[in-house]
């Protein structure tokens, strides 16, 4: 038994080794079983790289495309653009009105707003709802037509229209003011 040692073999080896294991083995054995050892777990780290490198974002992508369950927000609560401005109203003769109609659909008017639902400036019933039929507001409208402006319905811009006369103008905010639901 001249040159044999006993060796316990390295804890890095898969099985199980008991005091009954233990044998005598040349220093060459114990080598070759270590870097059998070793490839092993080599071959097994690999296996993990490629779970790591492949596998695991494949499996945290589908994890993540789980549907979330969103929590239902409170209905927004409308906001009264409008503003409407008390005061007393007269009537308009049908007449002005078909004139301002028609006097509305040649100017550009529909492009940006409609009768009864809001574009990209305020519907003209909104119009009629906010302002009282009087002198005093039908000339103001006039001008804000001829004018354009802004501030009134929120941040859109009105175009100016200087070609129209001042009467023409106030023709066609009774034809707005004419279509007022009471």
């Amino acid at each position: 038994m001249a040159g044999y040692k006993i060796y316990k073999l390295p804890k890095l080896c898969p099985k199980v080794w008991f005091w009954r294991d233990i044998i005598t083995i040349s220093a060459f054995d114990v080598v070759f079983r270590f870097t059998e050892v070793m490839i092993k777990a080599a071959y097994r780290s690999a296996v993990c790289a490629y779970f790591l490198m492949f596998l695991l974002p494949v499996v945290i992508s589908m994890a993540a495309c789980k549907e979330e369950k969103k929590e239902k927000r409170a209905p927004r609560k409308q906001v009264d653009y409008i503003k409407k401005i008390e005061g007393p109203s007269d009537s308009i003769p049908a007449s002005i009105a078909q004139r301002g109609e028609v006097l509305v659909a040649y100017a550009d008017c529909y492009e940006c707003h409609k009768k009864t639902a809001r574009f990209i400036g305020p519907a003209f019933e909104d119009i009629a709802k906010r302002y009282p039929v009087n002198d005093g507001y039908i000339k103001l409208l006039g001008l804000r037509i001829i004018n354009g402006g802004s501030g009134a319905w929120g941040n859109v811009v009105m175009r100016p229209h200087p070609n129209l006369t001042q009467e023409d103008a106030e023709t066609m905010a009774k034809f707005i003011l004419s279509l007022k639901k009471e």
